[in-house]
């Protein structure tokens, strides 16, 4: 691993940090759609000028933004809202774990689907992503299960 690799490793994940930070607290205030919606047309405003500054161009093939439209709803906008809306009900930190099997479920997929092989140590990887996820969802489910002490009145 060299060091651009590092660097872009640690870069994002700060970056997830920061959305779960940040995301936590929109939800908190707005319904998960909203923050959707507010997410997708900021980063469009941040992208689009690329599009121009690239030169990239769909003329003669309308088709294309149709077919963009759908990826973004279906890959972006749909799972976004979902995952705001599961930030809403759990910790951070419990969310942010059982999100981490994204990997292990893509994995699976792939060897349902393509027949794609994983090396033992690569299974190894999956199965301690599968067990930290069932671990923290064990333990968030234990501590919502400890009643709030109520204090003693004077």
């Amino acid at each position: 691993v060299g060091v651009v690799g590092i660097v872009l490793s640690l870069s994002a994940g700060l970056w997830w940090g920061l959305y779960l930070v940040f995301g936590r607290r929109a939800v908190r205030s707005l319904e998960p759609l909203q923050v959707t919606t507010l997410m997708l047309v900021g980063s469009s405003a941040l992208l689009t000028p690329l599009m121009f500054i690239t030169g990239f161009s769909t003329e003669g093939f309308p088709e294309v933004f149709l077919i963009g439209a759908a990826v973004a709803v279906l890959s972006s906008a749909f799972p976004y809202m979902l995952e705001l809306l599961a930030l809403r009900l759990v910790r951070a930190h419990t969310y942010s774990v059982l999100l981490s099997t994204e990997p292990a479920i893509a994995a699976l997929t792939g060897f349902l689907i393509i027949g794609q092989r994983l090396a033992p140590l690569e299974i190894a990887a999956v199965g301690l992503v599968v067990i930290a996820a069932a671990g923290a969802s064990w333990f968030a489910r234990a501590e919502a299960m400890v009643p709030e002490e109520v204090p003693a009145a004077p």
